[in-house]
């Protein structure tokens, strides 16, 4: 009963960190997109999207590693402490992560609608000669998805 117990643990928490993993992959690639877009039209880069950008990809490595060891060393009480100590640290940096995205949480469709890309007032295409101008409702969209999958990661 205790091995099985055990293997079953083991999984669910491979599962978790392989969740883990996929959701931090998903807020990597849209705020890269966002800073290529950004770097492409040379906008200025708010340093809030580049901490997005680094907390999210040592998100990433940190779970793909966390994978393997929670199948080959899971039981070990010296990898398990660091586990925990790991998953604190990044349930702080996905707090900060809901934060920075907060703009996600108003609507898309009427009013002010703030992005990283700018908003539909001023901003992005407005300011300086744009060689491509974004779609602030899909750019809105994408900051909405980050914003509600830092929320489920914290």
């Amino acid at each position: 009963m205790g091995r099985a117990a055990g293997l079953g643990l083991r999984g669910l928490s491979t599962f978790l960190y392989a969740l883990e993993f996929a959701c931090a992959g998903v807020i990597v690639g849209i705020f890269a997109y966002f800073l290529k877009r950004l770097s492409f039209n040379n906008l200025y880069i708010n340093k809030r999207w580049e901490a997005i950008v680094g907390m999210s990809a040592l998100a990433v490595i940190y779970t793909a590693f966390a994978v393997i060891f929670t199948c080959f060393v899971g039981g070990l009480t010296f990898f398990a402490l660091i586990g925990i100590l790991m998953n604190l640290l990044f349930v702080g940096a996905f707090i900060a992560v809901a934060y920075f995205t907060r703009a996600g949480a108003h609507s898309c469709s009427s009013g002010i609608v703030n992005t990283p890309l700018g908003s539909n007032t001023a901003g992005y295409g407005l300011n300086a000669p744009a060689r491509y101008t974004p779609n602030i409702h899909l750019a809105c969209v994408l900051n909405k998805v980050c914003f509600a999958l830092a929320i489920a990661l914290a």
